[in-house]
């Protein structure tokens, strides 16, 4: 009659969740079987609320599980769920078994935190031995040896990958690959030097030629900017002078530059033509007057070519002032 009792408490217990609850820490244990044989396994499931999820902890109580009739396999924690801002839900199974044939107790599972702790209240377990026929012994069978699992290609390659040994071999030999190429880099280009590229110096005659196309680009005639215009392009023909003849005509008047050119053998237009082209930019600085663009379009070009035709004729004999 005892022994019915007991097992109708035992019932009672396993089919109702064990629960302990406090304001900011509580922890739930389900047991998943009544009964088991030995070497089986039994799962309770844990259900922990708590406001400190970092700090939680939950185990055996440690006193309990000196020379238990069990063996603990797994207590791990399965997932996490926020149940409000505050509150956060752990789930995890506690898993064990045990090799004797007996009613045992299974100790409270603790859940702790720096400022809280609750337990589950203790859960019984009935561990029976299987059943065996000891009238038919034809019918045992000797303990097999293991048997060779043949791996697939897929296992192969799982065990392979997750092998710390090969991931140290691949970097070994990128490493090497990496060496390889730097040192043949640098033994080609040893070998094989870069040809030093020649940087041609632009001749007079070229510098001045792009000078007096930059001051054409600049479009200061279109934008009536006439002062400014001649007043560049005097400056682009004495330096083509000062470069060509070793002259020093940039504090000259027009007057000492007409003066200056009669060492030049220019015909009368060329020099007719430079000192209407020289009285126009001083016109232009000195006086309020505003030549017309095509005059000026007229002096940029004629200065152009009294330019090519001294480069053309090579003087380049220095002179005096």
């Amino acid at each position: 009659m005892k022994k019915s009792h007991l097992l109708l408490y035992l019932g009672l217990i396993l089919s109702t969740p064990i629960t302990s609850f406090s304001q900011n820490l509580s922890i739930q244990g389900k047991l998943n079987r009544s009964e088991i044989k030995t070497g089986e396994q039994a799962v309770i499931d844990l259900t922990i609320r708590t406001n400190n999820l970092p700090q939680t902890q939950f185990y055996l109580k440690e006193e309990a599980q000196k020379e238990a009739p069990y063996t603990v396999i797994a207590l791990v924690p399965v997932d996490t769920v926020d149940i409000s801002s505050r509150i956060k839900e752990i789930s995890a199974k506690l898993v064990l078994t045990s090799f004797d044939s007996t009613l045992i107790t299974i100790p409270p599972i603790v859940a702790k935190t720096p400022t809280d702790s609750a337990e589950t209240a203790p859960m019984g377990l009935k561990v029976i031995q299987p059943e065996v026929d000891s009238k038919h012994p034809s019918n045992f069978k000797d303990i097999k040896a293991p048997w060779d699992v043949s791996l697939s290609l897929k296992d192969w390659l799982i065990l392979i990958l997750s092998s710390w040994i090969f991931w140290v071999v691949i970097a070994v030999l990128v490493g090497f690959y990496i060496a390889y190429r730097v040192f043949n880099y640098y033994q080609n280009k040893k070998a094989n030097p870069t040809p030093q590229i020649q940087v041609r110096e632009l001749s007079l005659i070229e510098k001045t030629e792009a000078a007096l196309l930059q001051l054409e680009q600049q479009q200061l005639i279109e934008q009536e900017l006439f002062k400014e215009f001649y007043s560049e392009l005097i400056t682009i023909f004495k330096s083509y002078l000062n470069e060509s003849y070793s002259w020093t005509t940039t504090e000259m008047t027009s007057n000492e530059l007409m003066k200056q050119m009669s060492s030049v053998e220019l015909s009368s237009s060329e020099q007719e033509m430079l000192r209407l082209v020289l009285t126009e930019a001083d016109l232009s600085k000195f006086a309020k007057y505003t030549p017309s663009s095509d005059n000026a379009r007229l002096a940029l070009s004629q200065i152009r070519q009294l330019v090519r035709e001294l480069h053309r004729k090579g003087l380049h004999s220095s002179t005096d002032i």
